[in-house]
């Protein structure tokens, strides 16, 4: 686990979420995430090959990236939140279940086309 404590932890899935693979989150939402001193990563069902892809697409260093089955999403999220200590969790998707897969983790769950809005 690392030590520091960080105010918020976002995890954000790939497919629909970020614009290299047909969502609305662009470079520049990540940009302020990191201005901002915000601790941001992957958490997708797409293997780790082309999670980075998609990233390197945007020019994009995601501090984790972590590969689940998408039965499994609850337990990884769990799994992150024991990895990283942060004030709050969110993770940032487009789909009902993964709102769900969310809420059963005890993440706050955000669409990826309201991500911008929210102003994380």
């Amino acid at each position: 686990m690392n030590g520091r404590r960080n105010q918020n932890l976002v995890a954000i899935d790939v497919d629909g979420s970020l614009i290299s693979a047909g969502g609305p989150i662009e470079t520049r939402d990540i940009e302020l995430l990191e201005d901002k001193g915000i601790l941001w990563g992957i958490l997708s069902s797409r293997s780790k090959e082309r999670a980075k892809e998609a990233c390197d697409a945007m020019g994009i260093k995601p501090k984790f990236l972590m590969v689940c089955r998408v039965d499994m999403r609850t337990e990884e999220l769990k799994d992150l939140a024991r990895q990283y200590q942060a004030e709050e969790y969110i993770y940032v998707a487009d789909r009902s279940i993964d709102a769900k897969e969310a809420k059963q983790a005890q993440w706050k769950f955000i669409y990826a086309n309201k991500f911008r809005e929210l102003g994380i």
